[in-house]
């Protein structure tokens, strides 16, 4: 008669970015004191840019078991969904005012946001990057390439384009451009950010955080129709139990230009 094998496997999976989301601040060369849009076109190149910024992109960096694995991480662990959230005022905008934002490239498949306003109320624009370049939340043209750079740790440079519609000067106000971004999303629903595909027992934490005003919304989700065990106020949160598919860690936002993120979470798999 043969034995029964019992033998199990424990993993610890733990993402917990410094920091957990970016912020440009407003240290944005060339719009730290007011700036004066003439053009009538988008500059061509980089060096010809109204403002740049050099940042130090969030990773994808975790750990299994203790030990350090670099960007992309764990198989198991997909990240699906980066939020972004930009701010400008022009204080005074005769016509219609244009701004790219683009990371390290000019094209468009290094374009992070595409947007236009007019008048001269502060704006503020929201959307979701995603990693296979499908039709994301809010403005802009979500790309592949952006997202990997928004996650691989390195350092990066953000490149800020203004133009006019037609004839005339807008003034870009000192100090108002900057640029937030962090793995989330900007949706108004329950909207999955991060999976980890795994059958069997787990005990999952996560916290969740929002840039902006309104409330902070979180969830953890078993597999792809399972109850939402939510995430609220920032609160760290631990579920246990069986997962036949996926965990997936979702979020929403309450007010129209907020961002949900995600700032940790920690995983022991049992299988």
């Amino acid at each position: 008669m043969g034995l029964k094998n019992n033998t199990t496997r424990t993993d610890q999976i733990m993402w917990a970015p410094n920091p957990n989301y970016l912020d440009t601040t407003v240290t944005i060369t060339g719009l730290t004191t007011a700036h004066n849009v003439t053009a009538v076109a988008e500059a061509v190149g980089t060096g010809n840019a109204d403002g740049h910024v050099s940042i130090t992109a969030m990773s994808s960096a975790m750990t299994v078991n203790q030990s350090a694995v670099a960007a992309p991480g764990d198989p198991r662990v997909i990240f699906e969904r980066i939020a972004a959230r930009l701010s400008c005022t022009a204080s005074t905008n005769p016509n219609t005012l244009h701004c790219r934002v683009y990371i390290d490239a000019q094209d468009a498949s290094h374009r992070l946001f595409d947007v236009s306003w007019t008048g001269t109320t502060a704006q503020l624009f929201v959307k979701d990057e995603v990693p296979n370049g499908a039709t994301g939340n809010g403005a802009g043209f979500p790309s592949t390439a952006v997202f990997n750079n928004l996650l691989d740790g390195g350092v990066h440079t953000l490149y800020f384009f203004f133009w006019n519609t037609s004839s005339g000067t807008a003034t870009i106000t000192a100090n108002s451009t900057e640029l937030w971004y962090g793995v989330g999303t900007a949706a108004a629903s329950l909207t999955e950010c991060l999976e980890i595909t795994f059958s069997g027992l787990a005990s999952v934490a996560a916290v969740a955080n929002r840039i902006g005003t309104g409330s902070i919304n979180g969830a953890i989700v078993q597999g792809p129709l399972g109850n939402p065990m939510p995430l609220t106020s920032g609160q760290f949160m631990s579920v246990f139990g069986a997962y036949n598919s996926s965990i997936s860690l979702q979020g929403y936002t309450s007010v129209a230009t907020d961002i949900c993120y995600l700032t940790f979470f920690d995983v022991v798999l049992k299988y």
